[in-house]
């Protein structure tokens, strides 16, 4: 995957960003705004919910996100991300290019602070 040029970068930093503003607010529908079309399809706004506090919670304390490598192919992205709290996590967040922009189409935890994936 090639480094993500500084446009896309901060295209998906900011679809990022805003996805944990609406979780700061506990607003999933919003939220789930941010999600690509095809992740939209398949769960719904409670569903949504449900996965975010069951398995992302620490997202919900309004963490400042720090980003790290971000990588692209054409309309696929990858950006890592850092979550601090009281256990810090990597992230790495997948995101698609649609017509209206950078979607997030996935996250996943890879690591603590520990140094132990999730």
């Amino acid at each position: 995957m090639a480094a993500c040029d500084d446009e896309a970068r901060a295209a998906m930093e900011k679809t990022i960003k805003g996805q944990q503003d609406a979780f700061a607010r506990r607003d999933f529908a919003q939220a789930r705004e941010f999600a690509s079309e095809s992740f939209r399809t398949f769960i719904t706004t409670d569903e949504f919910r449900a996965l975010i506090e069951r398995e992302y919670a620490f997202l919900l304390t309004d963490p400042a996100v720090t980003f790290d490598r971000c990588g692209q192919v054409e309309d696929i992205g990858e950006i890592q991300g850092q979550v601090p709290g009281a256990t810090p996590r990597t992230m790495i967040y997948r995101l698609v290019k649609e017509s209206t922009g950078w979607a997030i189409d996935g996250a996943r935890i890879t690591g603590t602070s520990s140094g132990i994936a999730a």
